[in-house]
């Protein structure tokens, strides 16, 4: 990794309250590598230029570290991780958490497969499959303590996805851009039918982006019903916010 680019790491992890040593930002230089290369064969992102991978990818990633103390031993799943995001960045920077990546591309997975053998990670595994088929399989309901999504879906599906997979008291990170009011209306109610709740969407600025960027943190409160998450394609079709915010306001003007 060139200086400069090196530099721009250190200095945006350092301002989020991480200190990156010589083994962490070697592997970064590792992943970034792996990236360039692969996305000429598969589409694992848009960005092309190395600045605005770190940035945009990599640091943004990061910023997760704001919501959550990632140096004790979590059990993480990141479901729709694509090409690692934020899970990967979040392992290599915080060894001690124990990490699922989870996406239905084949293509993806063995792409990341690959990289975690370049990068002789531990504590790490990576499932392809799909997000509902996975939440719904016993073995893995509850078992959680994190789960992170980013760039996947509405919140009123992530939540059906994730809320399932944690175990009480575990905590959902969904990191959103922008457009969030509409999200957060239909998120609580989806949030609620799955047994969450949403505590906040808190903004976090990532070092040299100018862009907004949110994490919405929902705690897992109560169990989520068995039925949840329903079958592949229909919590996408059909989501939970949705079809709770017009049964409520059906409710309130038949009272």
């Amino acid at each position: 990794m060139r200086k400069k680019l090196q530099i721009l790491l250190r200095e945006g992890a350092s301002e989020l309250g991480l200190e990156l040593d010589e083994g962490k930002e070697k592997a970064f230089e590792v992943y970034l590598k792996e990236i360039k290369k692969e996305n000429k064969k598969v589409n694992l992102t848009s960005l092309t230029d190395n600045r605005e991978i770190i940035i945009k990818h990599f640091l943004d990633s990061l910023s997760c570290a704001k919501a959550c103390d990632f140096g004790v031993k979590l059990k993480v799943v990141d479901i729709g991780t694509g090409a690692g995001f934020p899970g990967l960045p979040l392992k290599i920077a915080y060894p001690e958490i124990e990490l699922t990546l989870l996406d239905s591309s084949k293509k993806k997975t063995s792409f990341l497969s690959k990289t975690i053998e370049c990068l002789n990670l531990k504590g790490i595994s990576v499932v392809c499959c799909r997000a509902e088929d996975y939440g719904i399989n016993s073995n893995n309901r509850g078992a959680f303590d994190l789960v992170l999504a980013r760039a996947v879906a509405p919140l009123s599906v992530l939540v059906e996805y994730a809320l399932p997979l944690l175990k009480l008291g575990g905590l959902f990170i969904a990191q959103k851009s922008r457009g969030l009011d509409k999200e957060i209306g239909e998120g609580r109610m989806a949030a609620k039918a799955v047994g969450g709740q949403i505590e906040e969407a808190r903004e976090v600025k990532v070092p040299f982006l100018e862009a907004k960027r949110y994490l919405v943190l929902v705690k897992k409160i109560s169990p989520s019903p068995k039925k949840y998450p329903r079958r592949p394609g229909i919590p996408a079709k059909r989501p939970l916010g949705k079809e709770f915010f017009v049964e409520t306001k059906e409710r309130k003007r038949e009272e």
